[in-house]
């Protein structure tokens, strides 16, 4: 029953010979050979489940180091928001826009400069209103604007600007331009000429006593691009704006009455004509 290559052993491990105290299984030479089989198979099988059981476990670890560093780098980036938004500093408040004043001589002569400074003028000969660079020398000057002043009256404020001279690279010509109070077949006045960011105006008057005078304008003066220089700029103005001795104002005692005047040296003689012009602030 249990002879060679008779595939009969899949009975072998339950028929038990009693007469040779021996179960099947222990004498056949196939079942032998086929529990060979079913050991090599377990141990493979064995293996497998192992190796099965080892790539599921690593697989878990890897999602749950994943899971990790994706928690550590939302907590890194909370954190540096968080610092992010200490440590930036609080922006100032937007001041309000304020339009970029114009710059004025106008009448005998009242100046307006650049930072809305008014004053009179009382220095006679040559004044520079505008220097651009404020203290460049000749050669490397933008712009140049010169008005010669003169004392057209007996009174001491009876100055006024007879001359405008414009030069420097800006006004492209080696040649200075030049309004003239008194024309004499000479330009004495200018429409609003730009030199490269700067805007000028030249316009010609006369008192009712018939004394002709210019007056000067400027505009866009805070966009030069370089410090401004003259008595329409940042150049300090208190010399040009002080009075000679002679045309301050003196009190005298006659008795028991007071008399405000000028001094004997330089009487005080209105001029019906003057100028009284108001700076107007051109953008």
């Amino acid at each position: 029953m249990y002879t060679g290559n008779h595939n009969n052993h899949q009975f072998c491990h339950r028929d038990f010979d009693e007469g040779q105290g021996f179960y099947a299984a222990q004498v056949c030479s196939e079942c032998l050979v086929c529990q060979a089989l079913d050991s090599a198979g377990e141990k493979a099988a064995e293996e497998s489940a192992v190796a099965l059981e080892l790539a599921e476990k690593s697989a878990e670890e890897s999602a749950e180091k994943v899971r990790i560093d994706a928690e550590q780098e939302r907590a890194r980036a909370k954190e540096n928001r968080a610092l992010a938004k200490e440590t930036a500093p609080t922006p100032p408040p937007t001041p309000a826009p304020t339009p970029a004043p114009g710059v004025s001589g106008v009448g005998d002569p009242h100046l307006t400069n650049m930072y809305g400074e008014r004053f009179d003028l009382y220095r006679t000969g040559v004044n520079v209103l505008l220097r651009i660079p404020q203290k460049a020398a000749p050669e490397r000057t933008l712009l140049l604007v010169e008005a010669d002043t003169q004392l057209m009256g007996t009174a001491c404020s009876d100055l006024y600007f007879q001359v405008v001279s414009i030069s420097g690279s800006w006004t492209n010509q080696s040649d200075s331009l030049q309004v003239f109070a008194k024309s004499d077949g000479r330009p004495n006045s200018m429409k609003w000429t730009r030199f490269d960011a700067i805007s000028l105006k030249v316009v010609h008057g006369q008192t009712r006593e018939g004394t002709d005078y210019l007056n000067v304008f400027a505009k866009n003066v805070f966009r030069a691009g370089y410090p401004v220089g003259g008595l329409l700029g940042a150049d300090d103005h208190t010399l040009a704006a002080t009075p000679p001795p002679q045309c301050l104002r003196r009190v005298f005692l006659h008795g028991s009455n007071v008399v405000d005047g000028y001094t004997p040296e330089a009487p005080h003689v209105a001029s019906e004509g003057s100028e009284s012009s108001v700076a107007a602030a051109y953008s």
